[in-house]
């Protein structure tokens, strides 16, 4: 009984210190390279430049909060490859380098020589993808004393910078995330179906509104009705897909509808009686649909689809079953605000 607390005990610390760890992420600053074409060299040595590098970790740790990140020590890089990143003459060896020690983060700095100054300039680099996501700006200096001084206060600067914008980033995240509203007016250009065609913009107009996300999801519901001649068009759907962001403006989205979409010819003697019953003409393509896919084109807020429904022959509440598929071409309106 004792062993099995001691074990629960164990294995719970354990999944604690995990938990306490996870979201750490690793600096390295990395020992200073000295611009070897600026003649530099010939005024600093490598213990000089330590002085540098040591600032430079310094700074690192006075600003960078201990509990997101933890700075590795001159022995820690050391010992796992910095006497190979001494002789790294580029970024990109750097980063690989860095990488390979374990590090999240690289910092290193450059010391070279513009006329009678030094110039120290410091980037901060992440390693996954090689992206520089920080700088200081360039420090002059006519010693090497006073290079370390004023590199003080500006890497605190970078540094500073850069955790305000590792901060707000989720808030941004979350802004991006919120819902936003559109809404769409579409007319059929073109309706189709086993039995009939029309080319008639007025026989169906509809109105839809919903929301969408930054992710790309929308969902929306769409009510449409239409009247030609004799003939009446209702519907009542709920919409839902994704939109796929193109250049130039443009956007394609597509999804599908659930809902009831029903057509019907009336009778001249009584054009208003039974609206929901279905015309024994086939040629009006008289039906009732339960909806089905669509595409939607858009640019900027003009817009064309095409929509499949899924029809039955029948009025809404039974009769003649005979399924079959109703193509609609529209165009129309979007906004989103």
């Amino acid at each position: 009984m004792k062993t099995s607390i001691l074990a629960k005990a164990t294995l719970t610390l354990a999944l604690l210190s995990v938990m306490s760890t996870a979201g750490i992420k690793y600096v390295a600053v990395v020992e200073s390279d000295i611009d070897e074409g600026s003649g530099a060299s010939e005024q600093i040595s490598r213990a000089d430049v330590r002085l540098v590098t040591a600032e430079l970790r310094r700074e690192a740790v006075k600003n960078l909060p201990p509990k997101r990140y933890v700075i590795m020590t001159a022995e820690t890089v050391m010992a796992q490859g910095g006497a190979v990143l001494e002789e790294c003459a580029d970024e990109n060896c750097v980063i690989t380098l860095g990488s390979k020690i374990g590090a999240d983060y690289i910092v290193r700095g450059t010391v070279s020589k513009l006329g009678a100054k030094f110039t120290l300039q410091v980037e901060m680099y992440e390693t996954e993808n090689g992206n520089l996501v920080a700088s200081c700006d360039p420090v002059r200096a006519e010693s090497i004393e006073e290079l370390v001084e004023k590199a003080s206060a500006a890497c605190a600067n970078m540094y500073k910078a850069w955790l305000v914008a590792q901060t707000t980033e989720p808030e941004q995240t979350a802004e991006s995330g919120r819902k936003k509203h559109y809404i769409g007016a579409n007319g059929t250009l073109i309706k189709s179906s086993s039995t009939a065609s029309d080319f008639i913009v007025r026989e169906w107009a509809t109105v839809e509104f919903g929301w969408l996300t930054s992710y790309g999801l929308f969902y929306g519901l769409e009510v449409g009705a239409g009247f030609y001649e004799l003939r009446y068009s209702v519907n009542i759907s709920f919409n839902e897909g994704y939109t796929f962001k193109l250049p130039f403006d443009f956007a394609l989205s597509v999804g599908g509808s659930v809902g009831i979409f029903v057509e019907s010819s009336q009778n001249e003697d009584d054009p208003f009686g039974g609206l929901f019953n279905v015309d024994d003409s086939p040629e009006y393509g008289d039906g009732t649909g339960y909806g089905g896919p669509f595409v939607k084109a858009r640019w900027k807020f003009i817009e064309i689809s095409y929509r499949g429904i899924i029809e039955s022959n029948s009025d809404v509440f039974g009769g003649q079953w005979t399924l079959r598929w109703v193509n609609q071409v529209r165009a129309g309106l979007y906004f989103e605000w």
